[in-house]
């Protein structure tokens, strides 16, 4: 939404597009990505030897306030409910 388009013809990229880049070249795609435990000094010996910085590794779930309402409100409401149709009953 925010990042701009990758312009390969330029040799720009702002997001990896694998196929993309290997596609430019004329490589095989492969990805590979390292992971580490975040490391202020490491991340800058990296830099001074001109090596990647790694990051660190990460779940993402899509719609996060989705599934904790989802899985952690819901059922206490869904309880509650029942419980108050019982009493009715």
């Amino acid at each position: 939404m925010f990042t701009p388009h990758n312009v390969p013809e330029n040799g720009e990229f702002y997001f990896s597009d694998v196929e993309g880049m290997a596609g430019l070249i004329g490589a095989q795609a492969v990805w590979i990505e390292e992971t580490v435990e975040p490391d202020f000094v490491v991340a800058m010996g990296n830099i001074e030897k001109g090596a990647p910085i790694a990051r660190a590794a990460e779940v993402n779930l899509r719609n996060n306030q989705y599934a904790v309402c989802r899985y952690l409100v819901y059922p206490p409401l869904s309880e509650a409910r029942w419980a108050k149709l019982i009493i009715q009953v």
